[in-house]
């Protein structure tokens, strides 16, 4: 029930398309229908994309999106472990000098 406990106190800052989502889903706060929590996580899954549009119509109108740094390619390894919801995900990477 994550997604209907964070998008309740948040609903003010829901626009765009998430709004109108909200509404023709019929998501109305407060909600104590478990049932709901799927509705919410279509809202938020809207939002997110509406959002990360408007970050990259950004990036690209403020010509922060330029030619690539320069690079040089090395050997090298990492690790890296996260918590995933049935456990852990760990990870291990190498490369060669070539790449």
């Amino acid at each position: 029930m994550v997604a209907l406990c964070e998008t309740g106190p948040e609903r003010r800052r829901i626009t765009g398309l998430a709004r109108k989502a909200m509404k023709e889903l019929r998501l109305n706060f407060p909600c104590s229908n478990i049932l709901m929590n799927n509705i919410a996580q279509v809202v938020e899954m809207v939002y997110s994309v509406e959002h990360a549009l408007h970050l990259i119509d950004e990036m690209l109108g403020s010509g922060m999106v330029g030619s690539a740094a320069a690079y040089k390619v090395h050997a090298c390894s990492g690790a890296a472990a996260t918590e995933v919801p049935r456990g852990r995900f760990s990870t291990r990477t190498r490369s060669t000098p070539t790449g």
